[in-house]
């Protein structure tokens, strides 16, 4: 049952993405399926890619063989962080729209610092690494949390590339880290 409502959770969220940006802000979508063209940023969503398939993988087996097993209620937690990761990549993207996969600086762009951007300077990534701590809980595979706890280590280099790049080419950036002074976590990173 768990593995049907996160497909259905998946499905409806998805649906209000393209829906609502295809609507408002088809430009936001656009951008967020361009693949990145630098070769260090495409090495990390590789793997990022994989480890997420991976993550998608382990719950039918787990269950099937019993490996490991998860109480029914963390299912339900599982899915309220699911629904809160959802509504914060969506609120990132309503207000940035320059959000996108690759890193790159887009013509026009500015310093976002409205929002979730008031709080962390990376609140994609946050909800993001929400969403895959959420995904094991809901589909009840403690295995799974394997994979998902690898995301943030894997997220590290890539944000601090990132950084580099905005502080040397995005203008006021210097001054946004300053007032902005968390990456992820408020008062831890």
């Amino acid at each position: 049952m768990n593995g049907w409502i996160f497909i259905g959770s998946m499905v409806g969220y998805l649906l209000l993405i393209f829906i609502y940006f295809g609507i408002k802000d088809p430009a936001t979508l656009e951008r967020r399926s361009k693949l990145s063209q630098e070769e260090g940023d495409a090495l990390h969503l590789t793997i990022l890619g994989i480890l997420f398939t991976v993550m998608f993988l382990i719950p039918p087996f787990d269950y099937r063989f019993g490996w490991s097993q998860l109480p029914d209620f963390l299912a339900w937690v599982g899915l309220v962080l699911l629904i809160i990761s959802y509504l914060i990549i969506f609120f990132v993207m309503r207000e940035n729209s320059y959000a996108s996969k690759g890193l790159r600086i887009h013509e026009g762009q500015k310093v976002i610092d409205s929002g979730p951007y008031s709080i962390i300077r990376h609140p994609m990534y946050a909800g993001f690494s929400l969403m895959c701590i959420s995904i094991p809980l809901t589909l009840g595979s403690l295995l799974a949390f394997i994979p998902a706890l690898l995301f943030p280590l894997i997220l590290a280099p890539r944000i601090k590339r990132e950084e580099a790049m905005l502080m040397r080419e995005l203008e006021g950036y210097k001054e946004y880290k300053e007032q902005v002074q968390y990456r992820m976590l408020p008062g831890i990173w």
